[in-house]
């Protein structure tokens, strides 16, 4: 058994309400009026409202919260291209019905309290995580994936090295959730973080680009969005723009000038290579009148990109941050980069916390 030091926990009230503060949930109200435009849109899909909840106030206490020991799962092979083909996002009635009160996400970035050494969780969500008789659970817009209480962990930081490491199924739960509230005005596509890692085995996953895996190609697009992870070690993102050949990198921990690290060299390599080969398979150069015997693959470093920072590995989390902000035009500006990334991460836990169904 062990002691954690990095979890804040609510103390319950009284009517058992204990997910966010007074003052948060003002200002969620608020970024929910600020987004009826584009709530709006996503009124014409059959998603129903999701009625709003009601919170009460609440005190606060810390507790040195006792857990088993972590032991993290190694996975013992790689995924293969055929079974992440066959791979069906297959819903069953409880996860349609559930699905109707998924709504867009709703950025909030303040927090109830500002230390770089504790995520806060509920109380309510904190006897979840230590209850006996653990079961996985899954997302209602997300069949395929199943996750354990390794997922959990990760988010609040007790995973093996206590860092909170995102892991493929955080970012891919997260791409499923903005492909099922993408709005019908964007240009872009969102493949899984198993994309890379493909390509770079020299194998060429049409379906993330042909509407076999998702409801829009590549020849009906602009952009794509890849996540990168480097294993073990790193997440950031690349945007594909089809029509130019540009592949625009976003990384929070900053660039090395010029690239010579072997992983990133690996991966550009299988970029410049295997996008062009991916279109052709697809058929995007004849359906968009781009000339196959010009087209080239390029490399930029996008400027202005947030820096993470603290105590916690937060690269997975700005992933999320960046497909977000990226995939609805918003500008990449924070205050406090290194607080916007906990609140993200304590928003997340929440998120998928309300969302959760239990699964044998």
């Amino acid at each position: 058994m062990f002691q954690s030091p990095c979890i804040e926990v609510e103390s319950p009230n009284k009517d058992g309400l204990h997910n966010v503060s007074l003052g948060n949930l003002v200002n969620e109200e608020k970024q929910e009026d600020l987004s009826l435009s584009n709530e709006a849109k996503f009124e014409s899909s059959p998603v129903k409202q999701l009625p709003h909840e009601c919170y009460g106030p609440k005190k606060r206490r810390f507790e040195n919260i006792i857990r088993s020991p972590f032991i993290e799962v190694k996975p013992s092979k790689v995924v293969s291209l055929d079974e992440l083909k066959n791979r069906k996002n297959i819903l069953d009635p409880t996860m349609v019905q559930m699905l109707r009160q998924v709504r867009p996400w709703i950025e909030v970035l303040d927090r109830p309290y500002a230390n770089l050494d504790r995520i806060y969780v509920s109380y309510e969500i904190d006897r979840f995580l230590i209850r006996d008789g653990w079961s996985n659970c899954k997302f209602p817009w997300c069949g395929e994936i199943t996750v354990d209480r390794t997922f959990w962990d990760s988010l609040i930081g007790l995973d093996d090295k206590r860092k909170g490491w995102l892991l493929d199924e955080h970012i891919d739960i997260w791409i499923a959730y903005m492909w099922h509230t993408r709005p019908d005005d964007r240009d872009w596509s969102m493949v899984s973080c198993f994309f890379l890692p493909l390509l770079m085995q020299g194998t060429i996953p049409l379906f993330y680009a042909n509407k076999e895996k998702y409801p829009l190609g590549w020849a009906d697009v602009e952009r794509v969005f890849i996540p990168i992870n480097e294993p073990e070690t790193h997440w950031s993102l690349a945007v594909f723009h089809i029509r130019t050949g540009n592949v625009t990198f976003y990384d929070t921990q900053g660039y090395t000038q010029p690239e010579t690290r072997p992983f990133y060299l690996r991966m550009r390599e299988a970029l410049e290579t295997r996008l062009p080969e991916v279109l052709k398979a697809a058929d995007v150069f004849e359906q968009k009148g781009i000339d196959p015997v010009c087209y080239t693959i390029t490399f930029r470093n996008a400027e202005d990109v947030p820096r993470q920072g603290g105590l916690f590995d937060d690269c997975g989390v700005w992933v999320c941050i960046l497909l977000f902000r990226l995939g609805n035009g918003r500008p990449l500006e924070f205050d406090n980069p290194t607080q916007a990334a906990l609140a993200y991460r304590e928003r997340l836990i929440k998120f998928y916390y309300k969302h959760k169904i239990h699964v044998p």
